[in-house]
């Protein structure tokens, strides 16, 4: 089965004294993947890691979708995350 999924941040860590996350942006905002229709099943969207731990600054950078075993990224493209912040 071939579907798009949303991509959907999951934080860890805090950003530095002062600073506190506003929102966040993917680039693309979709990832396309195919798999067994048993395991894409109802599934709308993957969670994505992203460390915010000491930032000081908005920034824009590339990551690594963790695709669940047996599925796989049809167009390969790199995804980028923009995390905003501001001072408190």
């Amino acid at each position: 089965a071939r579907k798009s999924l949303l991509l959907s941040a999951n934080f860890s860590g805090t950003p530095a004294p002062g600073h506190s996350l506003t929102g966040y942006s993917f680039e693309p905002s979709l990832i396309f993947v195919t798999g067994s229709q048993t395991l894409l099943g109802d599934r709308q969207s993957l969670n994505v890691p992203i460390s915010i731990a000491g930032i000081r600054e908005s920034r824009t950078q590339t990551v690594t979708v963790p695709l669940p075993s047996g599925v796989s990224s049809v167009d390969g493209k790199p995804i980028r995350v923009t995390v905003r912040l501001e001072v408190q």
